[in-house]
């Protein structure tokens, strides 16, 4: 004859079991997985779409965030791993791993390397895009004059150029003031006046050609801010932009700097293209643009390889949305003969 069970002291308080117990972490652990994927779906998108796009719109927006691709793969590998998902931490850990090699290659072609500089002749090259909403002019003037640059261009400061020109006095603008163009090339500074002279990029904006001595060589220096592709017909004047800089800089035959904010990163196609067919190095890996450390790079100073990186610093943001780019370039021991 069977006995029917007392109730235990806990059942006849209406204390709760051990499964209900667990209820509010099973809860929890669903939710940190929800977000984790939430997260890591879209930086799996980015990443791949990027890599395959071949710099098709809109794909080749996923060029831009890698950092924060990989930052955020790298943390969803972590965290699912944690949790027990093992498929899809194994999955997040080998896309980071994707993502790592591509900024761990850009990073060894732009080390600076200040032992292959041939003699005492540096060339600073300040890149800062001041933002078009940002009228602080004390505080870019201050971050410009602390960069000590020789040569500065300045996208989107046309409308705190006479505030600059004052607050900078014995640096002089190069090129034309408007150049009759709908879209004139960057504002460019230097503490000398050097030829300059704007160049049409296949009907979009125009860069400034700017020729700049340093010891013994002559350097042609291009100025440029093609448009980002944001849209598809951003994404098509800067294609544009990009072919027209390549056939410029490439048919120099002496050493050649790219620099701007040139709305592309060292994994966006156009950056690369140019930057084979004309034999630049030296692209920006750290973030410029928003964020301190995730943010897209897309400020540059390429150089061609009469030339040698010294040196590469950032400094601050100054009211705007990119951070100041300086780099100190000099004439590398063993330059090309042309």
């Amino acid at each position: 004859m069977l006995r029917s069970r007392e109730p235990s002291a806990e059942e006849r308080d209406g204390s709760p079991d051990s499964s209900s117990r667990l209820a509010p972490r099973a809860v929890l652990v669903q939710t940190v997985v929800a977000l984790t994927f939430v997260a890591a779906v879209p930086a799996a998108g980015g990443l791949l779409s990027g890599l395959v796009s071949g710099g098709r719109w809109p794909f080749v927006v996923g060029t831009y965030p890698r950092l924060a691709e990989l930052f955020t793969l790298s943390v969803a590998a972590v965290a699912l791993a944690a949790l027990g998902r093992r498929r899809s931490a194994a999955a997040a850990g080998l896309l980071a791993l994707l993502a790592a090699s591509t900024v761990v290659l850009a990073l060894t072609r732009a080390l600076p390397d200040p032992q292959a500089a041939a003699g005492p002749d540096r060339l600073r090259v300040a890149v800062f895009n001041t933002g078009w909403r940002n009228d602080d002019v004390p505080a870019i003037a201050g971050a410009l004059r602390a960069a000590e640059p020789d040569v500065a261009i300045l996208p989107e400061s046309r409308d705190v150029v006479a505030g600059l020109s004052a607050a900078l006095p014995g640096w002089v603008r190069l090129g034309a003031r408007e150049a009759g163009a709908a879209w004139p090339p960057p504002v460019v500074f230097a503490r000398q006046r050097l030829p300059a002279r704007a160049i049409e990029l296949n009907g979009t904006r125009q860069a400034l050609q700017v020729t700049v001595p340093l010891g013994a060589l002559t350097v042609e220096l291009f100025a440029a801010h093609p448009l980002p592709p944001v849209t598809r017909r951003w994404a098509k004047a800067h294609d544009a932009a990009f072919a027209a800089l390549t056939a410029a800089v490439a048919a120099q035959r002496g050493p050649v700097v790219l620099a701007g904010d040139l709305n592309a990163t060292p994994w966006t196609p156009t950056l690369q293209r140019i930057m084979e067919a004309a034999g630049l190095t030296g692209a920006t890996v750290q973030g410029t643009f928003e964020l301190p450390v995730l943010g897209p790079s897309l400020d540059h100073v390429l150089h061609s390889e009469e030339l040698v990186t010294v040196s590469r610093a950032l400094g601050p943001f100054a009211g705007s949305d990119h951070r100041l780019l300086v780099v100190e370039l000099a004439p590398a021991t063993e330059p090309k003969t042309p």
